[in-house]
C-alpha cells in the first residue's frame, strides 16, 4: 500500500434508523477482509478535523454491522445523500426533493406526509468500477473515538450498537498495481486512485446508472445528470511526490465507449507513485444554527457559485466588509461560493427580506429578486 495514502475526516452519527436500503443495493457481494494498511502520513495542516462555525460535520464511514444491506461494507452520510460502498460500486441514495422545497409550502408537504402520504423512495445513483477487482481488500482508516447505535423496534435482539466510524477507507488493489481511498473534504467525497510504479492508469473505468446522462463540461467537470439535479465530479488532479515536493501532472476525464469514463494522463515518471484525485460534489453547507433555507443559485463563467434564499440564523457565515454583518431578524442572504465549494468569495445579509431569484452577468455581478418589508 502506497503510503501517500492519506487524508482526513470527522464525524458520528448515531440515529434511530428504519432500514435505509431495503433492496436498492443489488450487487456482487464479497468477503469483507481487514488488511494492515500502515504506515500512512498524517493529514496535512491544511485538511479539516472538525466543523467549522456555522458548519456542519465532515464525512465519516461507518462499519456495516447489520443496519443495512449485508452487501454493503461502509456507509456515509453527507449533504443531500446517503453513500453506500460496497466491493465495487459507490452506491448514492439522493434525498428526496420535498424536504428541500420552501417556506409554507415546505411545511404543508412535510405535515402531509408525515400524517398520510407514503414516503417518495430516493433516487439511486450507481458508480461502479468496471472491471475491478470483485473481492478487494478494504479496510477503515483512522478510526474515531464514538460510536454509532442504531435502536430499530422493541426487540433487543434487531438492535445494532457499538459501530466504528473511521476518516478513511482504503480499497487495496482494485485494478493491478492501483489501490483506491475514500475521505471527506467537508461535506464532499473524494476518492484517491493511487498508482503504483509500472501499473497503468488507463484500466480505470468508471460507469454510472441511475442518472438521465452525463458529460464532460468545459471545465473538465464530469457533470451527471438525475431527475434531483446534478452530481458532479470535479475536474481530476493528479501528482506525483519527489523529497517531499508535490509535482502536478496533467489529467482530465475521458468518455470511452458510450458510456465508460476514464482518464487521460499526461506525461509523467512511471517509475514513481502516481495520485489521480477527482472530488465529488451532490451539495454543500451553507448556513448558521437557525432556520436557513437557499432559493436559488446562479452560476458564473469559472464556476463560481452565487446562492439567494432567507435565515434567521443569527450566525450565518458573513465576510469582513459585506454590506450587512450582523443579524437584523428574518433577512435575506446572499452569498458567492468559490468553485470548489471549499470558501465564500462574499456573503452578506439583507435586512429585513428574502431572496427569490439570483443571476449574475459577465463581470460576475449578482441581481437579486425577491420579497421586503417595510423596515
Amino acid at each position: 500500500m502506497s503510503p501517500l495514502l492519506n487524508k482526513y475526516n470527522l464525524g458520528i452519527e448515531a440515529l434511530l434508523c428504519a432500514i435505509l436500503t431495503l433492496s436498492l443495493i443489488g450487487i456482487p457481494a464479497s468477503t469483507f477482509t481487514t488488511p494492515a494498511f500502515a504506515n500512512t502520513p498524517k493529514p496535512p495542516a491544511n485538511t479539516v478535523r472538525r466543523s467549522d462555525p456555522g458548519g456542519t460535520l465532515p464525512l465519516s464511514f461507518e462499519l456495516n454491522q447489520g443496519q443495512t444491506n449485508e452487501r454493503v461494507k461502509f456507509l456515509a452520510r453527507s449533504e443531500g445523500y446517503v453513500l453506500f460502498l460496497t466491493a465495487t460500486e459507490a452506491v448514492m441514495a439522493l434525498d428526496n426533493p420535498v424536504a428541500h422545497q420552501k417556506g409554507k409550502e415546505n411545511r404543508e408537504l412535510r405535515s402531509r406526509a408525515e400524517d398520510s402520504l407514503p414516503r417518495t423512495p430516493r433516487r439511486i445513483v450507481r458508480m461502479k468500477l468496471e472491471g475491478a477487482n470483485p473481492e478487494p481488500q478494504i479496510e477503515g482508516l483512522e478510526q474515531l473515538p464514538g460510536t454509532s447505535n442504531y435502536f430499530t423496534g422493541s426487540d433487543p435482539a434487531d438492535w445494532h450498537t457499538d459501530i466504528p466510524s473511521f476518516t478513511r477507507l482504503a480499497y487495496a488493489q482494485v485494478y493491478p498495481g492501483i489501490d483506491m481511498v475514500y475521505y471527506g473534504n467537508r461535506r464532499r467525497l473524494e476518492n484517491d486512485f493511487v498508482v503504483a510504479p509500472g501499473a497503468r492508469p488507463d484500466v480505470i473505468q468508471m460507469t454510472f446508472s441511475g442518472i438521465k446522462d452525463f458529460e464532460i463540461d468545459r471545465m473538465g467537470d464530469l457533470v451527471l445528470r438525475t431527475e434531483q439535479g446534478n452530481i458532479r465530479q470535479s475536474k481530476p488532479v493528479a501528482y506525483q511526490e519527489a523529497n517531499g515536493v508535490r509535482e502536478d501532472v496533467s489529467v482530465s476525464y475521458v468518455v470511452n465507449g458510450m458510456d465508460h469514463v476514464g482518464f487521460q494522463v499526461g506525461a509523467y515518471d512511471p517509475a514513481r507513485p502516481l495520485i489521480i484525485d477527482p472530488v465529488l460534489t451532490y451539495s454543500t453547507y451553507l448556513g448558521g444554527s437557525g432556520f436557513d433555507q437557499g432559493y436559488a443559485i446562479a452560476i458564473d463563467s469559472l464556476g463560481n457559485a452565487y446562492v439567494t434564499g432567507a435565515t434567521a440564523a443569527i450566525d450565518f457565515p458573513t465576510t469582513p466588509g459585506a454590506f450587512q454583518t450582523n443579524y437584523g431578524g428574518g433577512d435575506a442572504f446572499v452569498t458567492k461560493i468559490t468553485r470548489s465549494g471549499s470558501a465564500l468569495v462574499y456573503s452578506t445579509y439583507l435586512n429585513g427580506a428574502s431572496g427569490n431569484g439570483i443571476a449574475v452577468d459577465s463581470d460576475g455581478n449578482a441581481y437579486i429578486t425577491g420579497e421586503a418589508g417595510t423596515t
